[in-house]
């Protein structure tokens, strides 16, 4: 079983850092099966926890959320994820507060705590009415064309990816980029708005096989 759940981890691990490329993802989600943590992270762990809790009472959530990632890559554990999510909501940053309540309910498991597990169900059905989500079209004539890549900030987006709509935080500025044959051919910047924001870029469309004339990554919608 516990094998299981951490395979979950690791897929969420790898979706986010394929589809919304958080550069926190790998320490929202640190594998439980890593090496017990030393005395010194431990109470370190717990010391950056405490003082993120302080921060989160003054409303200071830019400056708890960095301190509850560090605590949780040093000492994995339900209860700062669970913080986690309640410091990113306060940021407004609906996708990021997603995926930590998704860590919850799959390490929570794993420390064998059903009603946190419950808890985090609970508070993700509410987070998810808020999300905003971006989604990347590429025309076929575009798709077509050889040694193409679009980028979703440093994360290729697979062809998989295309036409998927992502949850991104909102206010976070996503760059977007096309390049072909190593060349930058589209770029651009796209921001989720207010809560709920649904947001869709459509690369141009490229004529008789043509390369991708220079300028931005297409028009937006939403």
């Amino acid at each position: 079983m516990q094998s299981v759940i951490l395979n979950r981890i690791r897929r969420t691990t790898l979706f986010v850092r394929a589809r919304m490329g958080f550069a926190a993802a790998i320490a929202l989600f640190a594998s439980r099966a890593a090496a017990t943590p030393s005395a010194a992270d431990t109470a370190t762990a717990e010391t950056l926890f405490r003082h993120a809790q302080s921060l989160i009472k003054q409303g200071k959530f830019s400056e708890a959320c960095p301190k509850l990632v560090e605590s949780n890559r040093l000492d994995p554990a339900s209860g700062t994820l669970l913080e986690l999510a309640t410091c990113y909501e306060g940021e407004g940053k609906m996708a990021s507060a997603w995926l930590a309540l998704e860590g919850v309910k799959a390490i929570a498991d794993i420390e064998k705590r059903p009603r946190r597990v419950t808890l985090a169900e609970e508070r993700l059905a509410k987070v998810q009415r808020k999300l905003s989500r971006l989604t990347v079209n590429v025309s076929a004539e575009a798709a077509a064309i050889e040694g193409l890549e679009v980028r979703r900030d440093d994360s290729v987006v697979g062809h998989a990816a295309l036409g998927v709509a992502v949850p991104v935080d909102q206010g976070t500025p996503r760059n977007l980029g096309v390049s072909e044959g190593g060349s930058s051919r589209f770029m651009n910047k796209v921001h989720a708005g207010i809560e709920g924001d649904n947001k869709t870029v459509q690369s141009p469309h490229a004529s008789n096989g043509s390369p991708l004339p220079p300028g931005q990554f297409g028009s937006f919608s939403g």
